[in-house]
């Protein structure tokens, strides 16, 4: 059998489910989408790499989330470094808001990337300040499985729960909750807060991926804060509530998203409070789905984006 021609690179991490952490989440997420325009693909952690042979890899593109952490987690960095160099060509990975200095720490790694395919709903490229390194965005639409899914889901049936807050167990959503709880949003809604979880900490655990969609596939509304001090939209969040049948709703009144098409983004609880009461469940999550669906799949957008590279 050929070696692949694209490798998604991802942390090593052992002993949790590879699809309930965020850089998995996004490797398993790239994997479909090259596999649904039958691009030559393959997932590999970082210690993988090291076993690889040197002319799998000198053919092979490599698509590396979070550098640091795969080189962390490499278990010979050494040897890491050395195949990852030999590549065909080497493209970052992102998800999340440019302006973060996580963001642009990652090009200062010893990994010299060709570019970068920023994944998710608005254009970053006017922040983008790294010059000598290609920015390339990448609308984060469905793969062919979840396009499937929703073909086949009955969204109104069974939502028991009025609606859903997830995320962090920070200020803003405590202050998002009692908003929801001043201004009586239905009392019957589901809330869970996690602390962020810490490498000496392994006893706390966020609420799982397959929990979430159980979750949200009884839920009319998801609700959440911004997870960043920056204007950034997370497209993830979107796609998990519309899968399940829920209305992914962006609370946020520090910044204006007048110019953005995204539906049920709102300034304050009581706006939301006023859209539910205007509209209602159906035809918000009609709208939603209306802005999605249309905008072509994760695949096509991935393969415009390494046509440039």
């Amino acid at each position: 059998m050929p070696s692949p021609r694209l490798l998604v690179v991802h942390p090593t991490i052992a002993g949790e489910s590879y699809r309930d952490t965020g850089d998995q989440a996004l490797a398993w997420r790239l994997l479909a989408g090259f596999e649904d325009v039958s691009w030559r693909a393959g997932l590999c952690s970082s210690r993988e790499v090291c076993d690889l042979a040197a002319e799998e890899v000198s053919a092979a593109t490599l698509i590396i989330i979070s550098p640091f952490r795969c080189l962390g987690s490499s278990g010979n960095q050494p040897a890491f470094l050395s195949r990852v160099a030999t590549a065909h060509k080497r493209i970052l990975a992102s998800l999340g808001p440019v302006e973060d200095p996580w963001y642009e720490k990652r090009f200062t790694s010893p990994i010299r990337f060709d570019a970068v395919f920023d994944l998710g709903f608005v254009s970053q490229a006017d922040r983008h300040r790294v010059s000598d390194v290609p920015y390339h965005f990448v609308f984060n639409g469905l793969t062919s499985e979840e396009e499937r899914i929703l073909t086949n889901l009955s969204y109104s049936e069974g939502r028991c729960i009025p609606w859903a807050l997830v995320g962090d167990r920070n200020q803003t959503n405590f202050d998002l909750l009692a908003k929801l709880l001043e201004h009586q949003v239905d009392p019957g809604g589901f809330c869970f807060l996690h602390p962020r979880l810490h490498a000496k900490n392994k006893a706390h655990r966020m609420l799982s991926g397959l929990g979430l969609s159980k979750v949200l596939s009884k839920t009319s509304y998801y609700l959440w804060a911004s997870d960043y001090p920056f204007a950034y939209y997370e497209s993830l969040r979107f796609v998990y509530a519309l899968l399940a049948g829920a209305v992914p709703c962006k609370i946020d009144s520090c910044y204006l998203w007048e110019n953005v098409e995204i539906p049920n983004i709102f300034p304050s609880v009581r706006s939301f409070q006023t859209k539910v009461q205007e509209e209602g469940y159906s035809s918000m999550y009609s709208s939603a789905r209306e802005f999605y669906v249309p905008k072509g799949r994760l695949a096509e957008h991935l393969e415009k984006a390494l046509h440039l590279v």
